[in-house]
């Protein structure tokens, strides 16, 4: 329904967005000046353990797919949670594998650090980080370390900066921490 309403939104706005499949697409969608919309799964959750599934939202258009959000799944260990998998399973690997072989980019975005490593091992082509920023700034557990920062441009991948202000000001984050936690006390 989600990959439909986007559809859907570039016809009714043809003259402002049009969806984009390839970085090819992406440069002659913005040059002749519109947004260039490219379609995502965040959260391999998604694909529901199943191949067959990766291939049908490909299919539809999906161009990238976060491996995890924050929490783990069947096959990829998140960055907020207990590690199930030390990173990823041999079925993870398949995904990654497949994920390649299609044309869709590995987001690295939401996974913990081994499964980073990992699928960066795995993916034949370059990885994408598209809403996390850096360790050294703010140190948020879905931030990048200095040395993956550079196996991402060793794989000549892409990092993204999330604006969000969590993830760019420790204290900022500790405040927002400190003010939840009081309301949950509120709350009980």
């Amino acid at each position: 329904r989600m990959i439909d309403a986007v559809k859907r939104l570039a016809a009714r706005c043809p003259d402002r967005l049009k969806l984009a499949g390839s970085a090819q697409e992406i440069r002659r969608i913005v040059g002749g000046g519109k947004v260039a919309g490219v379609l995502c799964v965040e959260g391999g959750h998604a694909i529901d353990d199943d191949l067959a599934t990766l291939r049908l939202f490909h299919e539809l258009g999906v161009r990238y797919m976060t491996l995890t959000w924050n929490n783990s799944n069947n096959w990829a260990d998140g960055c907020g949670g207990p590690m199930k998998h030390d990173g990823l399973t041999a079925f993870g690997r398949e995904v990654v594998g497949e994920m390649s072989r299609v044309g869709m980019m590995v987001d690295l975005s939401h996974v913990a650090e081994k499964t980073f490593y990992d699928a960066l091992a795995v993916t034949a082509k370059p990885a994408l980080v598209s809403h996390s920023c850096a360790r050294a700034l703010c140190d948020h557990r879905r931030n990048l370390r200095d040395d993956q920062l550079r196996a991402i441009a060793a794989n000549g991948g892409v990092v993204c900066v999330n604006f969000y202000s969590c993830f760019l000001s420790d204290e900022f984050r500790m405040a927002t921490a400190e003010f939840d936690a009081r309301r949950a006390a509120e709350n009980e």
